[in-house]
Order: structure tokens, then sequence, then C-alpha cells
């Protein structure tokens, strides 16, 4: 503890004596001036682009250059401005340049501007730099000089741009930034490791205050905010070693402390805990000056840090930490902040791989916030279900029926819970502003054709919606046809003339060729209808898209619906947009064996539509086209996709008006899913047949 108290003092030292106050005052000035360089630069350039324009006509109209001259003479009378750097003067003489151009196309002239640039005096290199790029860009302008070939960027190429600036130049750190992203994008943190370090070296030897140590560490602490960095740059053992480099580094060419607290909090468990407390001690004692702007959250974050680094190990121990802290920033009497803190002590110790600790601090949170049951309801069997919206709304049937309700606050609503106990329905809803309604309702059932989602929204301004006045409520629906198949987004405004707005699918494989719900494709029915009381809006999915998660194979589907009316009012409680783990279970009831046949024998006459499609000449039909001399491939036609159409090819000429029950019981057994999916059949097979090919010896 001696050796880390030392260090930490030796460390904040360092931070204290980076730059004496005349450097630091020469150092904002600087800034100040470039800054009002930047800004009156901006000014003057719209000022002349304004006159500028004025030469332009339209098309077929005279042009004349007297404003584009205007323009120029205001942009060279600007030159003696004392306000302008050197970086703005270059910048001007390339638009004085563009102006002789576009004038009469004074092509000496305007090299000749840009010329002028080299004359400026106290040229530094980044100046030159700068002067020699501007006058690159007017001469390919002008196709005086070829386009280059866009380079290959390896670390070959990386290397020789370092080499050719003088080190520790602006122009070697720019080049340094370069390779540094390289060996963390490309090659990952091992390579980033193995390559900065000794090339930072290099430059060290030469300028001391080369700031390109501080590009190094922000470019490995980007892949840990990105979320498809390296995984090697998440790893806290990468973490732990880059800290360690940048501590053997001169105290002006480390990042601040700052800087090098948010990257260590980035990291949990305890693997980088002690230079974590090195650097929030930096934070707080920064904080003291105002000046310094350390973000508040950051300040926040180091001292909650400093408190439960205090407390002895164990649950136990981080619950009272918890408490302390709360009390320390006067929320002592503030549940939500203390749920949300327990919660985040919970994932700390579950990654630091203590379980027991973790559940044992999710327990005490459990009894601020009692956690939500799993919304479950009822998907029931309506044989002779009303295929319109009214039908439906007006039958026996749906008025005995349970319906849910959309009554759980949209969001990461604890506030919500905590202090309304909402969690638990029946209780009288209200909007933000105290106002009471009606949550809406949603019902669930299958029938021969599909499965029907019925929403019931019960609104008080029906009179303005109806004269366009105003719209109905939109709707966002998520639905996975099996717990382990992918969901299904539908964005949808419930106004009678809307269409479902936007589709997003999680794909893979369910045994469905990775069939999306979509409107236009017939694998999603949607339509609203307006009532005296509100709106109603009915979304089917036809058996001939979900064959695949049928009952009784398929007990459940997992369902969200998300109203936007009332603040966000969803059936499972999402916190989130796509939040899987909220959908509620609707378990299908009453699908007995009558009742899948009725399925069956509905699908049957689609499934034999699909296939005889498949095999339409007239359309290239997907199997069909296989066995077409020019088109198609005749050996794949042979030896596989005739081979699966003779195989389907008996039931489905059974397929007919009149069938008995065993008749659809056996072809749908035998050839149902086939022939439903046997465009997605033939596509398998023919990628298992070309990569039969291609890899053969």
């Amino acid at each position: 503890m001696k050796k880390v108290l030392i260090f930490a003092a030796i460390f904040a030292a360092g931070f204290a004596s980076a730059l004496t106050p005349e450097e630091k005052e020469a150092q904002e000035k600087a800034r100040a001036e470039a800054k009002a360089s930047e800004e009156a630069w901006k000014t003057l350039r719209k000022e002349a682009e304004d006159l500028a324009q004025k030469d332009f006509k339209g098309g077929f109209a005279d042009y004349w250059h007297d404003h584009l001259d205007a323009a120029r003479a205001l942009l060279d009378s600007s030159l003696t401005n004392a306000v302008f750097k050197n970086k703005e003067r270059i910048e001007i003489f390339r638009q004085m340049a563009q102006y002789r151009l576009e004038a009469t196309r004074d092509e000496q002239g305007a090299l000749a501007e840009v010329e002028r640039a080299f004359a400026l005096p106290d040229l530094t290199d980044d100046d030159r730099a700068l002067a020699e790029s501007r006058r690159t860009d007017l001469r390919r302008l002008m196709g005086l000089d070829p386009e280059p070939e866009p380079p290959v960027r390896d670390e070959a190429f990386h290397l020789a741009d370092l080499a050719a600036q003088q080190l520790g130049s602006g122009a070697w750190n720019r080049a340094f930034d370069g390779y540094a992203r390289f060996c963390a994008e490309k090659e990952g943190a091992a390579f980033f490791r193995e390559r900065i370090p000794a090339k930072f070296a290099e430059a060290l030897a030469a300028d001391a205050k080369t700031p390109c140590a501080r590009t190094a560490f922000d470019v490995a602490a980007w892949q840990v905010r990105r979320g498809e960095a390296d995984p090697g740059f998440k790893d806290p053992a990468f973490g732990e070693w880059l800290l360690g480099w940048i501590d053997t580094l001169p105290a002006e060419n480390r990042p601040d402390a700052v800087r090098l607290f948010e990257y260590a909090d980035s990291f949990r468990g305890r693997v980088l805990d002690a230079r974590k407390e090195i650097y929030a001690k930096g934070v707080v004692e920064r904080a003291k000056d105002e000046a310094n702007r350390v973000p508040p959250r950051t300040l926040e974050n180091a001292r909650k840090f400093l408190v439960f680094r205090k407390a002895p190990t164990g649950p136990g121990r981080a619950i009272d930490a918890c408490r302390e802290w709360i009390r320390e920033t006067g929320k002592a009497d503030d549940k939500v902040a203390l749920a949300k803190l327990l919660a985040d002590q919970a994932r700390e110790y579950l990654a630091r791989g203590d379980e027991a600790g973790a559940r044992r601090i999710w327990q005490e949170r459990e009894k601020i916030v009692p956690p939500r049951q799993p919304v479950s309801f009822a998907c029931p069997w309506w044989g002779d279900a009303p295929h319109d919206i009214r039908g439906i709304v007006q039958s026996a049937f749906y008025a005995k029926a349970p319906k849910a309700l959309l009554t759980q606050r949209y969001g990461d609503n604890l506030e919500f819970l905590i202090l309304t106990d909402a969690a638990l329905t029946g209780r009288e809803m209200t909007t933000d502003d105290g106002k009471p309604f009606r949550p809406s309702e949603f019902f669930a059932f299958c029938d021969p054709s599909g499965v029907k989602f019925l929403l019931r929204q019960y609104l008080d301004n029906m009179g303005d919606i109806r004269a366009g006045l105003a719209h109905a409520p939109g709707v966002e629906a998520y639905i996975a046809t099996g717990i382990d198949d992918p969901y299904h987004c539908v964005l949808f405004g419930t106004d009678e003339t809307s269409k479902p707005e936007d589709y997003f699918t999680t794909q893979y494989d369910n045994g469905t060729g990775y069939r999306v719900t979509r409107q236009d494709r017939g694998t999603l029915r949607f339509a609203s209808l307006y009532l005296d009381d509100g709106v109603a809006t009915l979304v089917e999915i036809p058996w001939a898209a979900a064959f695949a998660s049928m009952p009784p194979e398929t007990p459940a589907w997992y369902v969200e619906f998300l109203n936007w009316a009332n603040g966000g009012r969803s059936l499972g409680g999402s916190i989130s947009v796509h939040n899987r783990s909220s959908f509620a279970e609707m378990k299908f009831e009453g699908v007995d064996a009558t009742a899948r046949l009725a399925i069956e024998r509905a699908l049957l006459p689609k499934a034999k539509s699909v296939f005889n499609a498949a095999l339409a000449a007239g359309s290239n039909g997907q199997a069909e086209i296989w066995s077409d001399p020019e088109l198609g491939d005749q050996a794949f036609w042979l030896a596989k996709v005739k081979p699966l159409v003779d195989g389907i090819r008996p039931y489905a000429d059974r397929v007919k008006p009149g069938m008995t029950d065993e008749d659809v019981a056996d072809v749908w057994d035998h050839a149902g899913r086939a022939m439903l999916n046997v465009d997605h059949d033939v596509a398998r097979l023919r990628r298992e047949w070309l990569e039969e090919k291609l890899t053969e010896e």
C-alpha cells in the first residue's frame, strides 16, 4: 500500500507540473488566436461566395465575371488582416485561384495565386504541407497532374509514410495516427502492443513533447467503445498493459487523469482497480479547478469508485457502500437511485465471477423493485371466426374472451414501478399529466387460415381522427413464431388507410427458408377499422408463412405490442425496442386433432399452388428452370431437382376438392411442407451442388 500511495503522489505531481502557468497561458492564447482566424475565414468566405454566386444566372443565360472579380479582390485585400494565420491565408490563395478559373479560365493566373502561399513568412512544416496539398489539388483539377492510384494501406504504406516525415513533427503525428488506427483496426490488440511502443520510442528520442503517445492511447481507447472492436482491446489484461505503458512515459506525454480514468472505468472486474483508484483521485484533484472542466458524470463516477474502493470486500459491504453513497450525494430517500446503484454493483460482481455475491446484491434490489412476472395469455382456437374486424368485435366469442392489456410503461421506468407499483394490472391508468385513460386491449386467436392479433385502442378524439385532423396512434409489433425462432418486427400507423411502414427481421433458417412477414408477399395481412370509441387493428400471419411453427409441435409464440399513445404502453413490459427477453408468451389453446386437420386442409391448395408455380415453364419456375437446355443445368436437374419433384408430385396430384380427412392427413404428413418449401429446397440443393463442384479435387 505504501508503494501505491507514493506512486499516486508522483502521479498527481506529474499532472500538476506538466505545464507552467506561463506555458498554459501561451497555449490558451494560441488556441484563441487560431479559433479567431478560423471564424474570420468562415465569415469572409461566405461573403465572397455570396458575391461570386451573382454571376451564375442559370442555363443559357449570359455569363459575366464582374462579381467573381470582386470576390477575388475582396479576398486579396483581406490578406493584410492580422487576424489571419498562415493556414487561413493559404486557403484564401486557393479560393482566389478558383475564382480566376471560373471567371476567365486563366490557368496561369490561378497557378500563380497558389504559388503565393510559399512566400508567406514563418511557414511551419504543417503550413508548407497544406500549401503543397492545395497546389496539387488545383493542378489535378486542371488536368495537369494525373490522379494517383489509391494506395494499398498496408503496414508497409504506413511505415513509409512515417519515414517520409520528420520525427516528432505535426505531419509525423498525423502519419502516426494513421498507423495506430491500422494496427488497432486491421491487426488487433497484439499487433498494436508490439508495433506502437517502438514507433513512439523513435519519436520520443527526437522530441520529448511529441503527442503521439496520446494519439495511440486515444485509438486504443476508442476500440474499447466500438461494438465491433477486436476482442483483444476489451480484455482487461490489454487495458492493464496499455496503462502500464502510459505510466512509463514522461508526464507531458500522458493523457490527463480524466481520460485515463474514463478508459480504466470501461473495464469491469478488479484487474484495473489499483490504477483506477489513482486515476480517480487525480480526477477529484483536477475537479477542484473549474478551469479543467472535468465532466460531471466522470467526477461522479470517480467519487463513487473511491467510496466503493474503501469498503471491505463482500456483497454485504457493497450493499452498505451503496447506501453510504446515496446518503453522501443527498439522495437518502431516492429509491430509484439506490435500485440503479445496486443493479450496477450486481453486474460488477458478476463480471468478477462472483455469481453468489451478484445474486445477494440483486436480492436486495428486489426488495425495492419486485421482479415483474412474465406476461402470458391464451391464443384460443376459433374455427368459424369472422374474417372482418367488425364481425370479430361484435361477436359473442370476442365479448366473452379474456383480453390482455397494454398497461406496462415502455422504457427503463424504475421510478414509475417503484412509486406507483404499476406492475400490477387493474389499476386505473393515467397519462404523465394525470389524465385517466382506458388501456388498449389485445386479443389473439387462431383459425384455419392463420394467427390473428386484434389491438383495440380506446380514444377520445375519434371525431378529429375521422375528420383528418389527427392520426390514430402508431404501433410497433414483435412476433417470434417459437421460442427459438427469429422475431419479426412490424411498424404501422392505425389509421384506416395506413399500411405497415417498415420491417425488421432477425434472420436465420427456421425450416421455412428465411421467410419474412411482409404484406406485399402475402405473409402479413393488416387492416384497421374506426369504431365509435376508438380504433381496432387486425394483424394476421397466415399459416402458409408459419407452417414450421404450428401447434401442437410449437405450443407457444412470443409477442410484444408497443402502442405509442399515452407515453408508450406495452404488452410484455419492454424496457427497449427489440427487447426479446420481455416478449409475452402466447399459448395456443384448443388446437386439437380436428382443428389441426382444418388447418392442413386449408393449407394444401396453397401448397399445391406453390409447387405448380415452381414447375411452370412459362414463368421460369424455380424448379423447372434447371431443366431448360439453355438457362438451366441438365446435370443438376437430373441429379437433384428431378428426384425432389418426382417425390412430391404423386401427393400434389391428390390435392383436389372432396378429400377425405385421411387423405388430407396423409398428403400433409408426406409432402405438405415439401410443397410449401420447394423453392427454398431447390435453392439449398443448388448451393450444396455448387459447393461440391467447386471444392472437388
